[in-house]
């Protein structure tokens, strides 16, 4: 557990400099909602679909040694997602994990989990 905590995290500049993109997150503690709801623009929420990715092992293990909630765990946590571009779809090349979409803002939340 402790080997897995303390691995160096992956380096996206490579893919950030391939990307063309109109704003990026870097998912960090206040998890995706809390660090993506910062470049949504005025108007617009994004729709993260959490079916779009598996979250790495450790998380459920943090999850179940500590206790913590469903909530709490994607609130607090990246959940395998460290960086998040936005991008026009035609700029999004095949190899890339789209997981949501940007849409008109229904409601109060920047940023909505399904």
């Amino acid at each position: 557990l402790s080997a897995a905590l303390m691995a160096p995290h992956l380096s996206y500049l490579a893919d950030l400099r391939r990307l063309r993109w109109k704003a990026a997150a870097h998912i960090t503690g206040g998890g995706i909602a809390g660090n993506l709801s910062r470049v949504v623009p005025s108007g617009l929420s994004a729709m993260v679909d959490r079916a779009a990715w598996r979250p790495n092992l450790i998380f459920e293990e943090i999850r179940r040694r500590g206790r913590v909630s469903d909530d709490e765990m994607w609130g607090t946590f990246n959940m395998g997602v460290g960086m998040i571009v936005v991008a026009a779809p035609d700029d999004v090349p095949k190899d890339v994990v789209v997981i949501g979409e940007l849409v008109e803002q229904a409601g109060p939340d920047r940023v909505v989990l399904s």
